[in-house]
């Protein structure tokens, strides 16, 4: 069905949330500066890998998303690196990550 998302595969399981920069500025989108890291709000870190792909129709193809890769909006594509963090998550962190590794599957 055209539109439709496949089940498990829901956009919001794939944005960074709370994510701050966590390296040097590598570039701009519009007046936005890119960080060549940034790190979410468990304390995860991600390097920066490219523009979000898109389908034909504009909107984010998150079937194009790799293992470990999430957004950050407007359009910037992150991928989980094993950089070390400067938080280490808690309790909620934890349990946090384990519904959205139950949801989307382990990557």
């Amino acid at each position: 069905m055209p539109g439709s998302q496949p089940q498990g595969r829901y956009l919001p399981y794939f944005i960074l949330h709370e994510a701050q920069p966590a390296g040097r500025c590598i570039g701009y989108l519009g007046d936005e500066p890119i960080s060549e890291y940034v790190t979410d709000y468990f304390g995860r870190s991600y390097i920066y890998v490219g523009m979000a792909p898109r389908t034909w129709g504009g909107e984010i193809d998150i079937d194009a998303l790799g293992d470990g890769e999430f957004l950050l909006p407007p359009s910037l594509l992150y991928r989980r690196s094993e950089r070390a963090s400067t938080r280490t998550p808690g309790l909620i962190g934890r349990a946090l990550h384990a519904l959205h590794v139950r949801a989307t599957g382990p990557r």
